[in-house]
């Protein structure tokens, strides 16, 4: 590992303040909470996630589900040259259906124009927050951005 990637975790690594209990280690010793913002690099191992009170969308008992988002804004260069893509995002969803702004990662993007309109419509977004055994929980999901030019025929009535 290089230097530089463990100065990025390093700097990544953001000790949580969420509110309850705080998890034990085998010793009776209590865990700080760490959150790592690395999750698109696929080496987060499954235990470090759930050390920092982070759930896998396939785990919990119930799914988040968009509520409300803002417009998706089509980038005007993009639709003048007729291009379409999708972006994926991946992001931890907070336990009130938030998504959290630093946890942001690009999974996939047909264009890079699209990445940043994508960013700014799910900052908008409130979803139905992850729920396991009643209670809302931090989750780890993707949510894809469609992009594409609707096509109006000539001569169709309104």
């Amino acid at each position: 590992m290089t230097a530089w990637a463990i100065a990025a975790i390093a700097v990544l690594a953001l000790a949580a303040c969420a509110s309850g209990p705080r998890p034990v280690a085998e010793d009776g010793r209590a865990i700080e909470r760490v959150e790592f913002l690395l999750i698109d690099s696929g080496r987060v191992s499954l235990d470090s996630l759930r050390r920092a009170g982070v759930m896998l969308e396939r785990v919990v008992d119930q799914r988040p589900a968009l509520i409300t988002m803002g417009d998706l804004h089509y980038p005007d260069d993009l639709r003048q040259m007729g291009i379409q893509g999708r972006v994926v995002l991946r992001f931890i969803l907070d336990r009130d259906g938030r998504p959290e702004t630093n946890t942001i990662n690009v999974v996939s993007a047909d264009d890079p124009g699209f990445i940043y309109p994508a960013r700014v419509a799910l900052m908008s977004a409130r979803f139905r927050p992850a729920k396991v055994h009643g209670q809302p929980v931090r989750v780890v999901i993707n949510v894809p951005f469609d992009f594409k030019i609707r096509r109006t025929m000539r001569g169709a009535r309104p």
